[in-house]
């Protein structure tokens, strides 16, 4: 496949795996094959003209005549190390995402804030409405464990305050669209960091971008697949008791899934019931994004998300 001069630059400041998903997002067959892979948070970041061809993994073939049926209005399944669609439902179209909006609020916090700083939670803040972690007004609290309150049980006050803490709201949301730009994210416009404004948009596809870059931090990894546990402020006088969302990541959970890793959930009246999902199975991990269940319950997301990443690694081979 030939790259244009504009995917060439793109290619000189960016992981190759998310190279290889922006350029199935540009091109107009159901299913691409394209090459990469996503680099470690140490690995070197490698141009175009520096790839070794050996060294890129082949994507996997389709081993089953078989489609999923997927109970949601749009949806996607990646392979995160090559960027090939394994599978796909309105992943273009331009819908309100809920929570996971948080997705592009923590590439934010990853790349441009110091984990260990401490934020002292205003009262505004701790009012925030919505799905929240909890916070008091004028506790004391690190950055990595509003990162962890944002992720783990969607907390809009968490988001809210390391977006102050950045500087102000407007500049922290400013932050996402351009990181969204940046990346090749070209159906998202986020209107607040936490996906509590219905009118910030996205797509399935552009959420299995910024999900993708997202796995190139260890500590993202880390955070999305806990399960429940205590959580205290820096000074221990406050406690925040976290479960998480997800529904698949969960033992006690009847919708357990043993592969998966994370990653997070959404929900408003106008987006319905989402979840972006990440799983791995023998070294290889698949990306998947389903968006407005077609069933309203509670649990509709992760029993969509189940069946589709367990199509994936049944119907999907690598070498």
């Amino acid at each position: 496949m030939q790259l244009t001069k504009n995917q060439i630059l793109i290619a000189s400041s960016f992981t190759i795996g998310i190279i290889a998903i922006i350029i199935f997002n540009s091109m107009p067959t159901r299913q691409v094959e394209s090459t990469g892979e996503v680099k470690g948070e140490t690995s070197e970041v490698l141009a175009m003209d520096k790839i070794d061809i050996a060294k890129i993994p082949a994507p996997p073939t389709q081993i089953k005549n078989t489609q999923p049926n997927i109970a949601a209005k749009y949806a996607i399944l990646v392979d995160k190390d090559t960027g090939k669609v394994l599978y796909e439902k309105n992943a273009n179209e331009v819908v309100p995402i809920a929570s996971t909006t948080k997705l592009a609020s923590a590439a934010i916090v990853l790349e441009n804030m110091n984990l260990n700083d401490q934020v002292i939670v205003k009262r505004e803040i701790a009012l925030t409405p919505g799905s929240t972690m909890g916070l008091k007004t004028s506790e004391k609290i690190s950055v990595e464990k509003l990162l962890e309150g944002m992720l783990v049980v969607s907390g809009n006050d968490a988001a809210r305050a390391l977006a102050d803490h950045y500087g102000s709201v407007d500049k922290f949301v400013a932050k996402m669209n351009e990181k969204a730009v940046e990346i090749g994210m070209t159906d998202s416009v986020y209107k607040d960091p936490a996906g509590y404004d219905d009118s910030g948009r996205s797509s399935a596809r552009d959420l299995a971008i910024i999900a993708s870059y997202n796995l190139r931090f260890p500590i993202f990894q880390e955070i999305i697949k806990k399960t429940e546990y205590d959580l205290y402020s820096d000074d221990g006088l406050v406690k925040h008791h976290l479960k998480n969302s997800n529904r698949l990541v969960n033992p006690g959970e009847p919708l357990y899934f043993p592969y998966a890793i994370g990653m997070k959930t959404g929900f408003t009246n106008d987006a319905g019931h989402c979840l972006v999902t990440a799983a791995t199975k023998n070294n290889h991990t698949i990306v998947g994004v389903i968006l407005n269940t077609n069933s309203t319950t509670n649990e509709a997301s992760a029993r969509v998300s189940r069946e589709l990443l367990s199509w994936g690694f049944s119907n999907w081979q690598w070498e």
